[in-house]
């Protein structure tokens, strides 16, 4: 979207205490356009709603959000409550196990325990909650290890959650702004996952294999639907050329690659493009060749499996901004240029 049309998108925000059956209910009521949710809210919004649709979630956003246990940091300082909570993960591990291999079960389970479900139950029947497991990602022993990077590999846990301090501090959205920033290493007590992993070699050498392949093929079929999100990002190269300077690298680091990281289950399509200054043909080669010099360096500096990627040059052919009429977008005619100068990574779905 173009600056104008991003701010024509109007926020709005419920009442924290009317939760996320507040957000369905201004859905349902047409009242907004789009919301965020999570399940059961969700699943009866599209149940409800003629016409919904997921636009975009976790199951593409694998590496974005995470669930945690809270503890007490002196209980779990005391060593006479160390085998206590030991039994606790081990017993987590082994409900979610459970839960996964029996969803009848684990329906009763709810059912029978959170008056929440039970009144879920009563209201739309257990086959909708057991339907509700389809978009639960059952982490075990061997998902934890991968998430927290004990065999390898980026500890995504630390990574997003230095990430969102970051963003929520700039924003002045903490409770208490002076509040201390707690190293991410020090929030989260690794010591019973990896007494579990040390015991469990079949958990170890599965966390140590990728959580999703890719291939070429998967990814042209990816490619022939819409991306559903887009994201621009100005990646500057010197004028007629295709290399990378320090300070173009930095932006990938800093733009492009931690929106790679969180969408780990996605293709990604890599498009170079330019104003319209020139010839289109110029243009067309020069754009390809950058957005192939930004994959080469994703691939080579990050790591990331060269087939997620689809490498297309562009040119002029998809201007963010008319520059015939940039007074339209609010723009002079120099900052619309700029804004179709831009490398651009567009997010394909499996």
């Amino acid at each position: 979207l173009s600056a104008r049309k991003r701010e024509s998108v109007k926020y709005v925000y419920i009442n924290a205490e009317e939760g996320t059956a507040g957000v369905r209910a201004a859905l349902e009521s047409g009242n907004v356009e789009a919301a965020a949710l999570w399940d059961p809210d969700l699943a009866l919004a599209l149940k409800n709603v003629k016409g919904a649709r997921v636009v975009y979630s976790t199951k593409t956003a694998t590496n974005l959000i995470y669930d945690v246990m809270v503890c007490n940091k002196k209980a779990l300082d005391n060593p006479d409550n160390t085998a206590a909570f030991q039994a606790f993960v081990d017993g987590w591990l082994t409900g979610v196990k459970e839960a996964k291999a029996n969803p009848d079960k684990a329906v009763a389970a709810l059912e029978s325990t959170e008056e929440f479900f039970k009144l879920l139950v009563k209201d739309q029947g257990r086959d909708f909650v057991k339907s509700l497991f389809s978009n639960v990602v059952w982490t075990g022993l061997d998902d934890n290890a991968r998430i927290l990077g004990l065999v390898g590999g980026t500890n995504h846990y630390e990574r997003v959650y230095r990430r969102f301090d970051g963003i929520y501090r700039a924003a002045g959205a903490l409770a208490n702004p002076n509040s201390p920033v707690i190293p991410p290493a020090d929030s989260f007590d690794y010591r019973f996952i990896k007494a579990l992993l040390d015991k469990n070699q079949t958990a170890k050498s599965d966390a140590a294999k990728p959580e999703f392949t890719f291939s070429t093929q998967e990814r042209d079929k990816a490619a022939q639907q819409a991306a559903i999100v887009t994201k621009p990002v100005m990646v500057s190269f010197p004028s007629g050329s295709a290399e990378l300077n320090k300070r173009a690298q930095q932006v990938i680091d800093k733009e492009m690659a931690p929106f790679i990281e969180n969408n780990g289950s996605a293709y990604f399509e890599v498009s170079g493009n330019t104003d319209s200054v020139g010839s289109r043909e110029a243009n067309l080669r020069l754009s390809n060749q950058r957005a192939q010099a930004v994959v080469d360096y994703l691939v080579k500096e990050w790591d990331f499996d060269r087939a997620r990627f689809k490498v297309l040059g562009a040119g002029p052919d998809r201007p963010l901004c008319n520059e015939a009429n940039p007074s339209a977008e609010g723009l002079d005619l120099d900052t619309c240029r700029a804004a179709n100068r831009t490398t651009r990574v567009a997010l394909l779905t499996r």
